[in-house]
């Protein structure tokens, strides 16, 4: 009885070696557990330096599988084509980190800022008091503590956590906008390596 060995392969997956196998870039599943064992010490890929990606097409993993276990038939469920990366070390995460923290938060300041000055904020409630009060404002009122506060509760409703602490399971629109940006750099990743003939199918 020939058995199925399926395989799910991720779409960007990154390796801590030279040598690339089967476990390293798919989820593997048959019903006979030897053989799916098998099929994830199977080699799909060798990098030749750190930071190297490569395209990989499932076929090619399909072909590599069938030479190692001919007796097997296999089924992709997954990607089609896949980008593996040989990691390098970070260094010098915590100060980058810090950096894009730093710029973020006081060129978000700054944005603000300018916005409220180019409308006029201050002068809206100013006349806002004048209306409700019949008086000058005097300093900083209620107005002014009132909108600061609520510009912070709206930022922070909006962006859904604060710190690691998450309000609802929702991912955060930072979070959906990274996956998109990581989706279509993938997909320009295939597409040039298509291009030139560099995805690997022998």
């Amino acid at each position: 009885m020939v058995k199925t060995i399926y395989v799910k392969c991720d779409s960007h997956s990154k390796v801590n070696q030279d040598k690339v196998y089967l476990k390293d870039v798919a989820e593997v599943y048959c019903a006979d557990s030897t053989l799916a064992a098998k099929a994830k010490t199977v080699l799909v890929s060798h990098l030749k330096k750190k930071g190297e990606r490569k395209v990989i097409s499932v076929l090619y993993i399909m072909e590599q599988i069938e030479k190692v276990i001919p007796e097997a038939q296999v089924q992709s469920i997954g990607e089609t084509d896949i980008i593996v990366e040989w990691q390098k070390p970070e260094k010098g995460e915590t100060l980058k980190v810090a950096g894009v923290c730093f710029i973020a938060f006081f060129g978000t300041a700054f944005t603000i800022m300018a916005f409220h000055n180019d409308i006029g904020i201050r002068s809206v409630f100013e006349e806002v008091y004048h209306l409700t009060s019949g008086m000058a404002p005097e300093g900083v009122g209620i107005l002014e503590l009132s909108y600061c506060l609520g510009l912070f509760l709206g930022i922070t409703v909006f962006f859904n956590h604060i710190g690691k602490k998450k309000f609802t399971d929702d991912p955060t629109p930072v979070a959906v906008a990274m996956h998109n940006y990581e989706r279509d750099v993938n997909q320009s990743i295939v597409e040039n390596a298509e291009r030139r003939g560099a995805e690997e199918s022998e």
